[in-house]
């Protein structure tokens, strides 16, 4: 069995909302980072070492979408984004 390729970088599993780049769903307003929860399974599979907490808050969406830390690198980082300063505050 094949695995499936997405062209895109996350979906909202409830109501379908897409994310094309990771730029874009940083930059998605209705996006909250909630925080961070680390992962025995990632860590032991060299998946780095935890996942993202966000939660979608759009309409009566609400759902928590998480996602490897990995996946995000420091220099694709927007950090000129009024939205973001919780997560780029270190």
């Amino acid at each position: 069995m094949e695995k499936e390729s997405f062209n895109y970088f996350k979906q909202c599993s409830l109501c379908g909302t897409t994310w094309e780049t990771a730029e874009d769903f940083l930059n998605d307003p209705s996006l909250q980072l909630n925080g961070y929860q680390f992962s025995a399974y990632a860590h032991r599979f060299g998946n780095g070492n935890g996942l993202l907490l966000f939660t979608h808050k759009k309409g009566n969406c609400n759902t928590t979408l998480a996602i490897f830390a990995r996946d995000f690198k420091e220099n694709d980082f927007p950090r000129n984004k009024p939205h973001l300063e919780d997560l780029v505050k270190g």
